[in-house]
């Protein structure tokens, strides 16, 4: 049986909170924690615990954040529902060949601009 660190009011009578003062961790009831202004130590609920048990990865909490159901949402992507086309692809691997090519010729140039001294 627990009562008041101030008033001495039993936790038969009041509700009692755990408020962290000058001498520690200790009960006082509602009007007393009002008075006192001191910090209260809020416990977790059983579905808090539960929910810290199964811990979710940055993924899920920010598709959550979002308003997005993270399994069909990672789904869309491995589906290849909105990968690229082969047609894309190719077309992007001809660029990339295309700048290369440009690249290595610009850089012949310049260095037979430099040998003969045209800088």
């Amino acid at each position: 049986m627990a009562e008041c660190f101030r008033c001495g009011v039993s936790d038969e009578k009041t509700r009692l909170f755990d408020i962290i003062s000058s001498k520690g961790l200790v009960k006082v009831c509602a009007n007393c924690s009002r008075e006192d202004g001191a910090p209260v130590v809020n416990k977790p609920t059983d579905f808090q615990l539960k929910a810290a048990e199964n811990p979710s990865t940055v993924y899920e909490r920010l598709s959550r954040m979002q308003g997005l159901d993270p399994v069909k949402h990672k789904e869309q992507f491995s589906s290849g529902a909105i990968g690229k086309t082969d047609a894309v692809k190719k077309h992007e691997a001809n660029l990339k060949k295309i700048i290369d090519e440009n690249y290595q010729k610009k850089i012949l140039q310049a260095k037979t601009a430099s040998s003969y001294g045209l800088d």
